[in-house]
C-alpha cells in the first residue's frame, strides 16, 4: 500500500514540474494574479495533482478531505504546531488516505505559518 501512495508522490511532483513549463499535457493551471503581474501558487494545485494521481493508481484506497487530527494543536507564527489537547484545535489535515489513518509517513498538510507542505 506505502509503495502505491510513494509512487502517487512522485507522479504528483513530475507533473508540479511539467505545470511550470507551461507547455506539457497537464491541464491544470496557475491563475494569473489581479495585477496582472505573475500567477499565484499555493498548495491547492499540488493537493489536485496527487489527487488526480490518487485515483488513478490508488483504485483499491479511499480518500478525505480535511482530516480532523486526532489530537488538538497549538499554532504559534514560525514555529512547529504543538500538541495541546486541552486548549488546541484541530490540525485538518488536507488530505487523509488508509496509510494516513495508520501512520503519518504520507500525511501531508499546509501550515499557513511554516509557508510549506509537510
Amino acid at each position: 500500500m506505502e509503495n502505491v501512495v510513494d509512487n502517487v508522490i512522485k507522479n504528483a511532483f513530475r507533473n508540479l514540474i511539467e505545470m511550470e513549463q507551461e507547455d506539457g499535457n497537464i491541464k491544470l493551471i496557475y491563475p494569473t494574479l489581479r495585477d496582472g503581474k505573475g500567477k499565484r501558487h499555493s498548495e491547492q494545485e499540488f493537493k489536485q495533482l496527487f489527487i488526480d494521481n490518487f485515483c488513478k493508481a490508488a483504485t483499491n484506497l479511499k480518500y478525505s478531505v480535511e482530516t480532523p487530527t486526532l489530537h488538538g494543536y497549538s499554532f504559534k507564527k514560525g514555529e512547529k504546531p504543538v500538541i495541546d489537547d486541552e486548549n488546541g484545535r484541530s490540525g485538518n489535515i488536507d488530505n487523509g488516505n488508509a496509510c494516513t489513518l495508520l501512520s503519518s509517513r504520507h500525511t501531508m498538510y499546509h501550515s499557513p505559518t511554516l509557508r510549506k507542505i509537510c
